[in-house]
């Protein structure tokens, strides 16, 4: 551990830590750290995952926090991230219960000190394990249910349309968009028609998956916004790795009254993330090269032979995307999931 003394702070950095790292949150500790009587001591120490942020445990007392460090502000359009409207995400979820409690957010970037959640995030073995599946389910019932009056309207359709754009201006749009493209703009004219609007998490993966002594919480709010009550469902599905029944018992458990459009819905929007994920790759890594800290045993089996974590995550999404796009169904489930039955959540009384 190396150690640093700030103003009224001695902070003491895991070696793994470099200096410019220690110095920024050793300006961003003193802002966000709650006051204590105590001496202000603590131990940082690096944590493994995140795509956007850069992630620190800070132990401080008998009290543990991570701290998220986000990338600079004139990222959030490339990289499609929000930090005014993740603080108020995150925030809203904290107070139900459902993510940690926020207990500081700097501005503009959107740097913050959150709960440290004690339990393991769930990866494939465990996600399958008892009742969690189930748990899953419950926990996007609930969280389609929180308010949204202070967070974005971002639907997914707009975030894949703006990736395309500017691989396009890059001249980084891979040919095999043109197989794509027709499928795409089908499922967004279906989804414009009948989809009703929730708060949705965006990025509902088991890693950002834990459980506590308390039950499931979810974190990293960084893409939260306004969207359809299906994206999540179908971001487990696929990140997960689900099989069909597996995606069922996910399914009625956030959905009261399920029906088999609700099922074909879901499976398209398996095709629309998986699409969303890799336009994602096309430009938003070359931009946020060193300034987090990725693990490539982080990706789901298809992608852990990748030397890249951004290269891995590019391949196992276009697999993805092309795998739906050429299942024998992909046409049936057009015409069911256009049906006049209203979304999950919004049925007609």
């Amino acid at each position: 551990m190396a150690v640093m003394a700030h103003r009224s702070l001695q902070m003491s950095f895991a070696e793994d830590i470099d200096q410019a790292v220690r110095e920024q949150a050793g300006v961003l500790l003193e802002e966000l750290l709650p006051n204590s009587a105590s001496p202000l001591e603590c131990t940082v120490s690096m944590l493994p995952g995140g795509a956007i942020n850069r992630n620190l445990l800070v132990e401080h007392g008998s009290q543990r926090f991570v701290l998220r460090i986000a990338p600079p502000s004139a990222l959030n359009e490339i990289v499609a991230t929000d930090m005014v409207n993740s603080a108020a995400a995150a925030r809203i979820a904290g107070k139900a219960e459902l993510g940690p409690a926020v207990f500081g957010v700097s501005m503009p970037e959107g740097h913050s000190l959150i709960e440290f959640l004690e339990g393991g995030t769930l990866d494939h073995t465990r996600l399958r394990e008892g009742n969690n599946l189930e748990a899953v389910g419950d926990l996007l019932a609930r969280l389609h249910r929180l308010p949204v009056d202070s967070i974005r309207d971002r639907p997914v359709f707009v975030e894949v349309r703006r990736f395309v754009q500017t691989a396009r201006e890059r001249h980084s749009l891979p040919a095999v968009f043109e197989r794509i493209e027709g499928p795409l703009a089908a499922c967004e004219e279906l989804f414009d028609r009948i989809s009703g609007s929730v708060f949705s998490h965006r990025d509902v993966n088991p890693q950002n998956l834990v459980a506590t002594p308390d039950g499931l919480r979810l974190l990293d709010y960084d893409y939260a916004g306004i969207d359809t009550p299906y994206l999540d469902i179908a971001m487990i599905a696929q990140y997960g790795e689900l099989n069909e029944e597996e995606t069922k018992r996910v399914l009625k458990a956030a959905v009261s009254d399920l029906s088999p459009v609700d099922v074909c819905r879901v499976e398209l929007m398996r095709f629309i993330h998986a699409v969303r994920e890799w336009s994602w790759c096309l430009t938003a890594p070359a931009e946020l090269s060193g300034l987090t800290d990725t693990l490539v045993d982080v990706l789901p089996g298809g992608g852990q032979g990748q030397l890249d974590f951004y290269e891995g995550y590019r391949q196992i999404n276009l697999e993805g995307a092309l795998g739906r796009l050429s299942d024998s169904r992909f046409d049936d489930w057009l015409g069911l999931a256009g049906s006049n039955l209203g979304p999950s959540g919004h049925r007609s009384s």
